[in-house]
């Protein structure tokens, strides 16, 4: 029966195992009635299913103890999740990869680029390489993926570089960027593709061309070029300056597309009163990527009044995308309008008549009473919440009023006029509920009222950092991140996937450390992490950290033999010069041999021979358990291909979690399932 997908199965130890799925439903578990039984006691004993379907293929999680997680995302119990390829799985401390076996015939290895350095023609090459092109398009922070095949057409053991160029490195992520393969055999490299959520990452076709090269001999050289498509994204900001405004007073709407593709956007105003008269300017525009936009705009009452109390119109800027999303974002503002006269200003003019009919002498009796008390009506606080530093914004009506006094959690913060209608309030040193008191007065007496508001910590990231600062290849090593962002209601940490294989808590607390057995395997230089803040009005604050990858280096007090396995009297790949630093890789199980790399070549050399740069153990050194563990009875005529090359080797530690707030973390090892 033909296969319809290949499960890659990689153990903590660097162990890797290949299943091709051809039974519709595929088990996986720790039981041995499973159809994939895999040993160890951190998966439950029936973990998850494979189902295939009318040539759908879908997981679904067996109500494990520790969970399925398929691209960091845990499944729900019941949810039959779909799989097209390229996904990364992790049950416990396994990492799982997902590949579909695409019926379609493979793209012939293609001649080598004729602008590249001298090397050999695909036909005097040897070794032939195969390709498929990415599986779907893809917008930005979306996967997909290409599948090369490499075969071995020479007579003996030989190991391959994989390189791919024509998008961002950032983009790409190769299971087996360096492997080793026997003659006649041949070699599956999974290439999946990732371009980044960011406005740069421009929709279109990008050649991508994969170069395959022998790594003993440079002049053999193949290429392939495949077809990366990526589509647009949408999305866009809004925020609104000015939102308690007099009328005619010009207010801005700031714009932001958030997206990698060109957006139309219609501004509207919806007034629920009907009283308003609002313009904008421009009320429609096509942003470019990461292009921004401020908005003009006024709002004035459609009708002035002579007499009346101070009155306050809602409204709303409605803006609305015109891609196929139509994605809408609304945002309240006032109108605060003032008529010429208070409204008890027409009663003074009737009192002026009836002074005239009274006579003088009733006038000049009215004249000597007391005025009544002012009235304080209208008294709003704005915004609700704010971060500390911000200003609050107070308007009111207070008629008749002589004076008025402002005064913040009892204390007087200002002394106004009594024709004054708003007020900005600082908030400097005030933090939680804060009440915000409002005293009118005039001879006959006074009026007060009162509102409340929220006063946040502003959203700051304090402290970001690792330690140790420096990480080092092939190792395992503890790597502990502490971070304080005061004012965020949650963070999350972002790119330490490259060091564990363990998911990471996606929601983390506002101050706390996290630690991970880091083991790195990339060639970059670096490791960049990055945290995100968010408070609770949905503000985000990012940092980033990078940490320099170096390689462990030993070196030898005289000259040092290498051989192809670990033991002597093997065949003598090369030797070390005394002084010389190299490069260690792997150790075998006991760590009394260590694999060196000395230019092109890599070998076998005692430990005992070697002195460790500091803050390198051996022990930590990831073993290499492909090799032969004792001597064998015949040398080997030729170097053994390894299934699983160092690079391959990808172990899945355990994550560690102290904060403030108890978090748990997300996979326990030893689940009984």
């Amino acid at each position: 029966m033909a296969g319809y997908g290949r499960l890659e199965v990689f153990f903590p130890d660097g162990m890797h195992k290949s299943f091709i799925l051809t039974e519709d439903n595929v088990s996986v578990g720790r039981q041995p009635g499973n159809v994939i039984p895999l040993d160890t006691e951190t998966i439950s004993r029936y973990h998850l299913t494979i189902a295939h379907h009318d040539g759908e293929i879908t997981i679904a999680d067996l109500e494990s103890a520790n969970g399925t997680f398929v691209d960091g995302l845990r499944l729900k119990q019941g949810e039959h999740h779909p799989l097209i390829g390229g996904e990364e799985i992790l049950i416990g401390d396994l990492r799982l990869f997902f590949y579909s076996l695409d019926e379609s015939p493979t793209r012939p290895n293609l001649p080598p680029v004729e602008d590249a350095p001298p090397h050999v023609s695909a036909d005097q090459a040897s070794f032939h390489i195969e390709m498929d092109e990415p599986e779907i398009a893809v917008p930005p922070g979306a996967h997909t993926a290409a599948e090369l095949r490499v075969i071995n057409r020479g007579t003996l053991s030989e190991r391959f570089v994989v390189e791919v160029t024509g998008v961002p490195r950032q983009w790409v992520r190769i299971d087996r960027p360096e492997f080793d393969l026997r003659p006649d055999d041949q070699a599956y490299i999974q290439i999946s593709f990732k371009p980044l959520r960011k406005p740069d990452s421009a929709p279109g076709a990008y050649p991508v061309t994969v170069t395959v090269r022998h790594k003993n001999d440079p002049a053999q050289v193949l290429q392939g070029v495949v077809t990366l498509h990526i589509l647009p994204y949408g999305g866009f900001g809004m925020a609104l300056e000015g939102r308690v405004l007099a009328p005619d007073q010009p207010f801005r709407v700031h714009l932001h597309n958030q997206g990698s593709g060109n957006l139309p956007i219609r501004l509207a105003a919806s007034d629920p009163s009907g009283k308003l008269r609002i313009n904008l300017l421009p009320d429609q525009a096509l942003l470019l990527p990461d292009q921004r936009l401020v908005v003009n705009g006024t709002a004035t009452p459609r009708s002035k009044r002579l007499f009346g109390n101070l009155q306050h119109y809602p409204f709303d800027i409605v803006v609305r995308s015109g891609d196929a999303a139509a994605f809408t974002i609304a945002q309240r503002a006032h109108l605060t309008e003032r008529p010429s006269l208070p409204g008890w200003a027409i009663y003074a003019l009737l009192g002026v008549v009836l002074l005239v009919v009274l006579g003088i002498g009733g006038a000049l009796l009215l004249l000597t009473r007391p005025p009544a008390p002012p009235a304080v009506t209208d008294f709003v606080v704005q915004p609700a919440s704010v971060p500390a530093g911000q200003a609050l914004q107070a308007s009111w009506n207070a008629e008749g009023a002589s004076g008025l006094t402002l005064a913040v959690n009892g204390a007087i913060v200002q002394t106004l006029n009594g024709d004054v209608t708003s007020a900005s309030l600082p908030t400097g040193g005030l933090e939680g509920v804060v009440e915000v008191a409002l005293v009118a007065s005039n001879a006959g007496g006074e009026a007060s009222a009162q509102a409340t508001a929220v006063v946040t910590t502003p959203l700051t990231i304090e402290t970001f950092n690792a330690s140790p600062t420096v990480l080092m290849r092939h190792v395992a090593m503890p790597v502990t991140f502490a971070w304080s962002a005061p004012g965020a209601e949650s963070v999350q940490l972002m790119g330490a996937e490259t060091l564990t294989a363990n998911p990471i808590p996606g929601t983390l607390p506002a101050e706390g450390t996290i630690t991970v057995n880091a083991y790195v395997i990339i060639p970059d230089p670096e490791v960049l992490l990055t945290l995100v803040a968010q408070d609770a009005a949905g503000n985000l604050l990012q940092q980033s950290l990078s940490l320099p990858v170096v390689d462990p280096l030993c070196t030898p007090a005289i000259s040092a033999t290498l051989y192809n396995l670990p033991f002597g009297g093997t065949q003598v790949i090369s030797t070390v010069p005394a002084g010389t630093p190299v490069v260690v890789d792997a150790r075998n199980n006991d760590g009394s041999w260590l694999r060196i790399r000395l230019g092109g070549v890599r070998g076998w050399g005692e430990a005992s021979a070697f002195t460790c740069n500091e803050g390198f153990d051996i022990s930590s050194l990831q073993p290499d358990p492909t090799v032969p563990q004792t001597a064998p009875t015949q040398p080997p005529a030729a170097l053994p291909a390894t299934s699983s090359p160092a690079g391959q080797t990808t172990p899945a530690p355990a994550v560690t979690i102290e904060a403030g707030a108890q978090i748990t973390p997300t996979t326990t090892p030893g689940a009984q399932g």
